[in-house]
């Protein structure tokens, strides 16, 4: 009797806990490393880019798959655009806390750098959006920081403490990438960089043809030997290790393939020749230009920030993967009793940390 009425009990408290969940939804739109990103900071920063006109004929014009704002029901934003700025907004958090622990807090000068760097990277103009994008009849015929400044101060702000942070820590990340210990380390790390694989190959418009060929080339022939013999073209080429697919990087010199996809042009059977690393003497300058490069840097350094970092997602804006670029999952579109309605905060306002947005609850 004790443990029926045992388990009546915990029915009940597990009830109750999944009404709560359902009647108290997750109050936050992220979390990272324990702090919170309120879903009403998510909010104002959609509400603020929306209403940037400028700013989206910018975007629009400068990609080729710019991500659209309207969610599927009048007044919602798109569940891709939410999970693209909360993405940001994830990065600017990680960016502050790494900052904090490594007592580099931007000084005034470079916040000052950090504005006239976000204002040249908005260009000196958007050419018109092509007909039919959300801008295409209303584009201000502004630019650079004229753009940025039509954005709330407090977006502004946390745009510019971002970009300080990032540039003072690739900056230095660039200056201990390019040391002569970092250049040997590449190098030993990265072996299919530094190899070329010569083969010889035979091109066949069908797969059929390539596994006929192939079940009868006898083992240890030379598919030069075979085309000769055939009256078939043959192909020759050296080819960096890094570029091939990986059933012909792995295969061991003179074995022949099984047939390969070659795309549209049909398939391939092809035998590796020799294969030769490149020294250390000759591939440094090539080691230097990409471990200089500031876009490689930049990517490993976020992409090692996300990958350490502990961030839960609510699961209405997607889900956390913490795999570089993408880091989310984009959910399906909610419903729009759920997602705010698209009004922009005033500027110069703060987003409310404790407030609400219309629809949820």
């Amino acid at each position: 009797m004790k443990n029926a009425l045992l388990i009546i009990v915990t029915l009940i408290v597990a009830g109750l806990v999944v009404l709560g969940y359902l009647l108290y939804p997750v109050p936050y739109a992220a979390k990272v490393n324990g702090v919170v990103i309120r879903k009403q900071t998510l909010f104002s920063a959609l509400a603020a880019i929306k209403a940037n006109r400028a700013f989206i004929c910018e975007q629009e014009a400068s990609s080729p798959s710019p991500i659209s704002i309207q969610g599927a029901s009048v007044g919602s934003y798109s569940s891709s655009f939410a999970a693209s700025e909360l993405r940001n907004l994830i990065l600017f958090r990680l960016l502050d806390q790494y900052a904090s622990r490594h007592h580099a807090r931007p000084s005034t000068a470079e916040l000052a750098s950090a504005r006239k760097s976000i204002a040249s990277a908005l260009g000196s103009g958007a050419s018109p959006p092509a007909a039919g994008t959300s801008s295409a009849r209303s584009c201000p015929t502004i630019s650079g920081i004229a753009v940025f400044d039509a954005f709330p101060s407090w977006y502004q702000v946390a745009q510019e403490r971002a970009q300080a942070e990032l540039t003072y820590f690739i900056t230095r990340l660039t200056s201990a990438a390019t040391r002569p210990s970092a250049e040997r380390k590449y190098y030993r790390s990265h072996p299919s960089h530094f190899v070329t694989v010569c083969l010889d190959a035979l091109a066949f418009p069908t797969q059929g043809g390539a596994k006929h060929l192939r079940a009868n080339i006898s083992p240890g022939a030379k598919l030069a030997s075979v085309a000769t013999a055939n009256h078939l073209h043959l192909l020759s080429a050296c080819i960096p290790e890094s570029q091939l697919p990986p059933s012909l990087a792995s295969l061991p010199l003179g074995r022949v393939s099984k047939p390969v996809s070659n795309g549209p042009s049909g398939w391939v059977i092809a035998q590796p020749t020799s294969r030769k690393l490149e020294p250390f003497s000759k591939a440094v300058v090539q080691i230097k230009q990409q471990l200089s490069s500031s876009s490689s840097i930049l990517a490993s350094f976020l992409g090692q920030l996300a990958k350490k970092a502990r961030v839960s997602i609510n699961p209405l804006y997607g889900t956390w993967t913490g795999r570089w670029p993408q880091l989310l999952t984009t959910p399906v579109p909610p419903s729009a009793s759920v997602l705010p309605k698209s009004t922009a905060p005033q500027s110069g306002t703060a987003p409310s940390q404790g407030s609400s947005s219309p629809g949820t609850g």
